[in-house]
């Protein structure tokens, strides 16, 4: 059993750094970016090229890939399209990040070549140090996922709720025109917002990549899992994105041991598991609603004169 946890918490850990990355993004713009997994895909090829090809160290190609180009490509998309999205109609804002998302892809090979890559590198390099923990083996690449992951919910919860960035981001949210006549520039923390949403799906993607390999369909994935998290979050709630995301992680893995190992249930169930669980979150919610409504309903009854 251990090892299936340790795989799902590690599983759930990328999906959970991807999905708070893609809810900093909405709760800023109100724009829900479906190019999120292409942008960490793009990323992802991106540390590949600069370390595996032209053999930078690793360092400076993670600080190049994740730290300088995810963040440049989160500005340059506020900038070209995320500010002006906010004010049209939802549906052209979903065929709008549909299609960034499809475009992605082939700008990625293009840019970098489509050539199969077999053993990419993660943040502990292509051959990382193995260690033993519970009687597990775990690599230090999942180490890293652990941790980040971990450091990264601490610090962004912290942010949004004690610190004066974090105060300014929900005053945006919430009035975008109290908050400008109280001297904030909604497009500051918009293109801040963005900036870290795609700095978080780049690191996503780095992490993902020797968990899953560097494939397109991975990073489908990686969005289909975030958007589920999200939705568990209902669209603005870093904590349950998180918890949404690792609840999954585990579901997934922990289908591996009590699934069987062919036909239509191991085919099917598994890569459905982040639609399932979009379902229970919706269909709880509206429950939940529709019993506040009813509440609501029968107190005001309550005190209306009798006749």
């Amino acid at each position: 059993m251990a090892p299936y946890i340790i795989g799902g918490l590690v599983l759930g850990g990328v999906y959970a750094i991807s999905a708070v990355g893609l809810v900093m993004t909405f709760v800023s713009s109100k724009v829900l970016n479906f190019a999120h997994g292409a942008i960490a895909f793009f990323v992802a090829v991106a540390f590949y090229q600069l370390h595996s090809k032209w053999h930078w160290p690793l360092p400076v190609a993670a600080v190049v890939a994740i730290g300088i180009l995810a963040p440049a490509m989160g500005l340059f998309l506020w900038a070209v399209l995320a500010r002006n999205l906010a004010r049209v109609s939802s549906v052209v804002m979903l065929v709008t990040t549909i299609g960034l998302y499809v475009a992605f892809t082939p700008l990625t090979f293009l840019i970098f070549g489509s050539q199969t890559i077999y053993e990419p590198p993660g943040l502990a390099g292509n051959v990382p140090a193995v260690y033993h923990v519970l009687g597990v083996a775990i690599n230090a690449n999942q180490v890293i996922v652990l941790v980040g992951t971990i450091l990264i919910g601490v610090a962004l919860i912290a942010l949004l709720r004690y610190t004066t960035a974090g105060l300014l981001i929900r005053a945006v949210v919430d009035s975008p025109g109290l908050s400008s006549l109280s001297g904030t520039d909604p497009r500051v923390v918009g293109a801040a917002s963005w900036a870290l949403g795609c700095f978080l799906a780049g690191l996503a993607g780095v992490l993902l990549t020797p968990l899953l390999g560097l494939d397109p369909g991975s990073f489908t994935l990686l969005v289909v899992a975030s958007l589920a998290a999200v939705v568990a979050a209902q669209l603005r709630s870093l904590p349950l994105a998180f918890g949404g995301a690792i609840l999954l992680g585990l579901l997934q893995e922990l289908s591996v041991k009590y699934l069987p190992s062919s036909g239509v249930l191991s085919s099917g169930i598994r890569p459905s598991l982040p639609f399932l669980l979009m379902m229970v979150f919706l269909l709880g919610y509206q429950g939940y609603g529709s019993g506040k409504v009813l509440v609501a309903t029968r107190s005001a009854a309550s005190t209306l004169p009798l006749p």
